[in-house]
């Protein structure tokens, strides 16, 4: 067997939705990110099922170049795991072979300055709202890919041990306030199911970066409790996909008290021997966060302009990190 074949092996059963474990904080996660080809919005749409609790957590996000987002959340009541349609949001398969559409009509918050949302609860009393629909087709530009061979996380059992992802192309329209926008793009999605304990996690970096529908690539550095991260992803190179195990990413932050991502250098080395390397000037940024008593774990979504082996793209830079007294563990402790 070839070495690369063992990661492509999702079957219709993974791609289904599952019975949920026993544990209270068992969850069933899919999201879809999107960015727009010339780079000047990008999207993240994800449905959190936590069955057992009762409740779904529903996201959808638009960033901009311009430095403005729009932004929901919501805690959806469910009763069962039998499809991914929760709140304004749903998912469904469209056909065989990794199609998707992803509908939203819902209302969200406008934030002139994405940063905002630091302080979630006064952005989203003092934003105005929009209605917003977006209508779009996915479709895999590569099989979906596990993130080890043997289907396990590489993030450890505390954070869905049961997992895999792909990346794709987009296609559709948004409509906001009656305005409707022609949206094509590309981007990644991934599906976890198991437990899920958030505070388990030290840090990672998801970095996504496009040029074309045969050269992107979608690759995460997590660490969770270990000296050093474990990376999982894939690289398409001009047409061709290529799972990936090793990436380095160095961040640049700006100073306190918001230590936010000024810019990142990524180097990704391909199974033939070629290197990606990237760089990353954020557009846009989003700060989310998972907290639990004292402790904070802060999530950066990130619009990015980027450029790949010398050429211009776009793309999207996640940056996770357990806060300790107010510094971000990747700048405490070193990047990946």
């Amino acid at each position: 067997m070839d070495a690369q074949s063992a990661f492509f092996n999702v079957v219709a059963a993974d791609e289904a939705m599952h019975d949920p474990g026993p544990e209270s904080n068992w969850n069933e996660s899919a999201f879809f990110h999107v960015v727009e080809e010339d780079g000047s919005a990008g999207a993240l749409f994800r449905i959190g099922r936590r069955v057992n609790e009762g409740f779904a957590e529903v996201t959808a996000l638009q960033l901009r170049s311009t430095g403005d987002a729009l932004v929901g959340f919501r805690k959806a009541k469910i009763t069962d795991n039998l499809r991914w349609q929760a709140g304004d949001l749903d998912f469904a398969p469209e056909g065989t072979g990794g199609g998707w559409s992803i509908s939203f009509d819902g209302e969200l918050s406008h934030l002139a300055d994405g940063t905002e949302f630091a302080d979630p609860g006064t952005a989203f009393r003092n934003s105005p709202k929009e209605k917003v629909a977006f209508d779009l087709s996915w479709a895999d530009l590569a099989p979906p890919y596990r993130t080890s061979t043997d289907g396990t996380y590489h993030g450890g059992d505390s954070v869905a041990k049961d997992h895999y992802a792909g990346v794709g192309q987009v296609t559709g329209t948004v409509r906001i306030d009656g305005q409707e926008k022609r949206i094509r793009g590309f981007g990644f999605r991934d599906h976890s199911w198991g437990v899920r304990n958030w505070q388990s996690i030290d840090c990672w970096r998801w970095v996504y970066g496009q040029l074309d529908a045969g050269n992107l690539f979608s690759v995460v550095a997590m660490q969770v409790g270990t000296p050093e991260p474990a990376v999982a992803g894939i690289v398409l190179k001009d047409g061709t996909p290529h799972v990936v195990t090793e990436m380095s990413v160095k961040c640049r932050y700006d100073g306190a008290p918001d230590y936010w991502l000024a810019g990142a250098d990524v180097t990704i080395p391909l199974p033939d021997g070629d290197v990606f390397e990237a760089t990353y000037q954020p557009t846009c940024r989003l700060p989310l966060r998972h907290t639990k008593g004292d402790e904070v774990l802060r999530i950066v979504e990130h619009l990015a302009n980027v450029e790949i082996n010398g050429r211009s793209g776009a793309g999207w830079i996640e940056v996770t990190d357990r806060m300790e007294d107010g510094r971000p563990f990747g700048l405490v402790h070193g990047d990946a």
